[in-house]
């Protein structure tokens, strides 16, 4: 049954050919149409996944508890070795 239709189908396509080609090309510039304008891709982190996960909301409060400036350092190391690299231990 499957290969009479396929049969059938080869048949209707080779016989109008013009057509088929002409159909097909129509459907072709539809899907691009609609891919051009429903598809779109979006590098955004924070778009990707939702806010409304549980350890999504925790990374935001932890993100705003802290600054968001990440060039700035809270704290300073001071004492004999604070920066140089040498004399560390052993």
């Amino acid at each position: 049954m499957l290969q009479s239709w396929i049969n059938r189908t080869v048949d209707y396509c080779i016989r109008y050919f013009r057509g088929a080609i002409a159909v097909g090309l129509v459907l072709a510039a539809a899907s691009a149409v609609y891919a051009a304008r429903h598809f779109a891709i979006d590098t955004d982190i924070n778009d990707l996944l939702s806010a409304k996960l549980p350890w999504r909301q925790q990374e935001i409060a932890f993100r705003s508890a802290f600054s968001a400036d990440r060039r700035s350092h809270p704290c300073r190391c001071r004492g004999a070795n604070a920066g140089g690299g040498r004399g560390g231990s052993a």
